[in-house]
């Protein structure tokens, strides 16, 4: 086997703040987008514009705009509600290409077929 190794000299130190920023901009690269580059259709969690400060989470069903109040996003809850959440709050669970009830994810299936085959 072949070992490799850095001098103390040829390394670079990298602050928390600039590590976090590339873990992020790699697990966001991994879906093909930029950070915080939301799609209807994806399950996100985020903290409610009006109401409390309490996080929620919903289906995307308008992706994030510009608005006097910041930049907003609207969710569609599990009970069926529409709710504007703060977009720069918003942390992306499963991305709309990975839901298996949705015709654009990687793992979707035609009504009534079989996957046990």
């Amino acid at each position: 086997q072949r070992y490799a190794y850095a001098k103390p000299e040829q390394l670079e130190k990298v602050s928390a703040e600039e590590s976090a920023r590339i873990e992020e901009e790699t697990k966001w690269a991994a879906i093909n987008r930029k950070v915080g580059e939301f799609k209807a259709g994806d399950i996100v969690e985020a903290t409610c514009v009006v109401g409390s400060d309490d996080r929620i989470y919903g289906e995307v069903e308008d992706t994030p705009r510009k608005e006097r109040l910041g930049t907003l996003m609207g969710l569609r809850i599990p009970n069926g509600l529409y709710r504007a959440v703060d977009a720069n709050t918003a942390k992306l669970i499963v991305p709309v290409e990975q839901r298996f009830d949705k015709a654009e994810g990687g793992a979707s299936r035609k009504e009534g077929e079989d996957l046990s085959k």
